[in-house]
């Protein structure tokens, strides 16, 4: 098998031409016979995918190259078919895919008839292959052709295929729509529509209307990230999803630990000290999803002292509405609050609407501005909390002298931490007794004051 190993070695590294002879001569046709009598598929197919890399790198017209897939060849008299069929496909699919992506740089210009009779070599290469091999991605450009120009049939094949996809909860394979143009894009995301509203209705007992509820901006993101995890969660607790969705307004499953959010459902009728973490439905840059570790940590070391609430709201209402909600359900008081959200020094948003300084609450953002018009609300929220209380703000710049986190301290008394820039959260900890938190750049302690 030695010779194997470094025919395929050799493939990697075109600096080594001078063993290619060599090679040749060491790997007799004897030995071929022998490999040939004892090696699985798997280890045949490992040459072969080593001898694409040749083709994926363009380098179709290299001598040394040339001699490797013809010394493979001589070697490989029993795949011969295979070369044949799919050596050749393979040339035509990614040639014509990198054509298609940078025409301007390409001496030959094709035209849509000669890729139309190209696609025809290659379409049993391109079912068997790119697809059932997870590589689509690869040939996007290609793809982006057939679903704007090519045949019918391929076409139908293709949104067959997502249906499939879906159908078997395969959601890494199904393409990404950003990676097509328009129109293209529109195809596969009205076929992945239809069909994903039919697997979230039968599997998690939710509605198209209350899955897409909280209008993300990226709908690709949002069911490529969230599936999976609702999946788990579902088959911890039948009917958690749901529940999670209606009664804690989460969308975004895949930011939050599932062991907080299974043990969220299993811990709603009991009443002990706990924490409430409320995140934004929107979050334009993905900030919120790359906290979950932290949480992780934080949890694993408190949660024997308290439970864990997680919420996400798309405004102020939606806030109010949780806090009233915990408090009417539980003797006992929040003992912290972590409230995220992109920021500034005048607030929050929940939206991803620019924030103005006079804000109000239908477009989703908590200010300054809004901290004022509701003294009288802020007054009896502030009573939610135990004396001791912290809250935690996970949102840029609002820990600024006389900036928002200041004023939300003055408004509520509560004992409020708060970044003094943009931030990133790196560790949330109780320490003697109190929660601190650490984040990338300087915060300021609002402590409450004593009356």
């Amino acid at each position: 098998l030695e010779p194997i190993t470094k025919i395929e070695n050799i493939i990697y590294d075109y600096k080594k031409i001078d063993e290619v002879e060599l090679i040749s001569k060491e790997f007799s046709e004897e030995n071929f016979r022998m490999f040939m009598s004892e090696a699985d598929p798997k280890e045949i197919r490992s040459i072969v995918a080593a001898i694409h890399q040749i083709l994926k790198a363009g380098k179709y017209s290299n001598p040394f190259y040339q001699k490797i897939i013809s010394l493979s060849k001589e070697y490989f008299p029993e795949i011969e078919g295979f070369f044949n069929k799919n050596f050749h496909a393979f040339y035509n699919a990614e040639f014509i895919n990198n054509i298609l992506g940078d025409q301007s740089s390409t001496e030959e210009q094709l035209s849509d008839e000669k890729i139309m009779e190209s696609i025809k070599n290659f379409e049993g290469y391109y079912k068997e292959e790119i697809m059932w091999q997870r590589r689509y991605g690869e040939l996007n450009n290609l793809t982006n052709f057939i679903l704007t120009k090519g045949p019918e049939d391929l076409k139908t094949w293709i949104k067959e295929q997502v249906k499939t996809e879906i159908e078997k909860e395969n959601f890494v394979s199904i393409p990404k729509f950003s990676s097509f143009s328009t129109s293209a894009s529109l195809e596969l995301e009205k076929v992945f529509e239809e069909n994903i509203f039919i697997y979230v209705q039968k599997n998690f007992g939710i509605t198209k209307e209350e899955f897409f509820a909280a209008g993300h901006s990226n709908r690709e993101i949002y069911w490529q990230r969230n599936l999976k995890t609702m999946k788990k969660i579902e088959a911890e607790i039948p009917g958690g999803v749901k529940r999670l969705l209606k009664d804690y307004g989460i969308h975004e499953f895949n930011r939050h630990p599932e062991e907080i959010l299974i043990n969220q459902l299993n811990e709603e009728d009991i009443d002990r000290p706990f924490g409430m973490v409320v995140y934004p439905h929107s979050d334009h840059s993905d900030s919120f999803d790359q906290k979950k570790d932290v949480f992780e940590k934080f949890y694993e070391k408190d949660k024997e002292n308290h439970a864990l609430k997680i919420f996400e709201v798309g405004n102020n209402h939606d806030l109010l509405k949780y806090l009233i909600q915990l408090k009417r359900k539980y003797q006992n008081k929040i003992s912290y609050l972590i409230l995220g959200g992109h920021g500034n020094t005048e607030g929050i948003q929940f939206t991803d609407m620019i924030m103005s300084h006079r804000a109000g609450t239908e477009q989703g953002e908590l200010t300054k501005y809004v901290l004022n018009q509701r003294d009288k609300t802020l007054k009896i929220v502030s009573e939610f909390f135990t004396p001791d209380a912290t809250v935690v703000l996970v949102s840029c710049s609002t820990g600024v002298d006389g900036g928002f986190g200041n004023m939300l301290r003055d408004k509520t008394n509560l004992r409020v931490l708060a970044p003094k820039e943009d931030s990133v959260l790196k560790k949330l900890e109780f320490t003697d007794g109190q929660l601190e938190v650490e984040y990338d750049v300087e915060k300021n302690v609002f402590d409450k004051k004593i009356e």
